[in-house]
């Protein structure tokens, strides 16, 4: 009956819903107070209740929110592993793929972190290929500008970031994701010893973003 279709359809969305609240709420709200013994207790409660639930979309949420906090305690190795672990889950079932792109470019960052430039290198081709809208080609442009830096190839380092820098100035739904652009070139100038751009740039974001820094730049995927 289109009563039970209807019932069904509210089920789903209830727990759709439920897993969102638990992930993106109450474990990101831990992970900002910086209580992350907590917010892997809750996220490993979440993964075990989306096992009993067999419910794929909640452990690809759980997944996601343990990489996040062991990308705040920089715990690469970690982070990557459980993205990896999502990206995996979500292929299987065909969960959310719309936002693989970020996810993707994330992680290229986490093993460009662990020196591991090949495998960082095959990540942003995923990346790349998953593209679907102007805020995940800019922040594959920041996260490939990450790899170059990581190379010393300062160059490409620099093209990613003035590429991701028209998106900013032509894309209105870029705009929320300025400072982790900011954070990048401030890096750049670092990199190439323009040390009086590094702190031009780095007081803009101290005037500007400092409210959101220590947090946002590093959950700036949201997938």
């Amino acid at each position: 009956s289109t009563q039970g279709v209807s019932s069904a359809a509210s089920d789903v969305y209830k727990r759709q819903y439920y897993y969102f609240a638990w992930s993106k709420r109450l474990i990101n709200y831990y992970i900002k107070q910086q209580q992350y013994n907590t917010a892997l207790y809750e996220a490993d409660k979440m993964m075990k209740q989306a096992e009993a639930d067999n419910y794929p979309a909640g452990m690809a949420n759980a997944y996601n929110i343990l990489s996040s906090i062991y990308q705040v305690k920089r715990l690469f190795k970690l982070a990557a592993e459980n993205r990896e672990k999502e990206i995996e889950i979500i292929l299987k079932y065909k969960i959310d793929t719309y936002n693989l792109s970020n996810t993707y470019s994330l992680l290229a960052s986490f093993y460009c972190s662990l020196g591991e430039m090949e495998k960082a290198k095959e990540k942003l081709d995923k990346a790349k290929e998953n593209i679907y809208s102007d805020s995940q080609e800019f922040y594959f442009y920041l996260r490939s500008a990450d790899y170059y830096q990581a190379l010393k190839d300062y160059p490409q380092m620099e093209g990613c970031l003035q590429k991701a820098k028209k998106l900013l100035d032509e894309k209105k739904e870029v705009k929320r994701m300025a400072c982790d652009y900011y954070l990048n070139e401030r890096n750049y100038y670092m990199a190439t010893r323009q040390y009086s751009k590094a702190l031009s740039v780095q007081e803009h974001i101290s005037q500007n973003y400092m409210d959101t820094v220590s947090y946002t730049h590093l959950r700036a995927h949201e997938t």
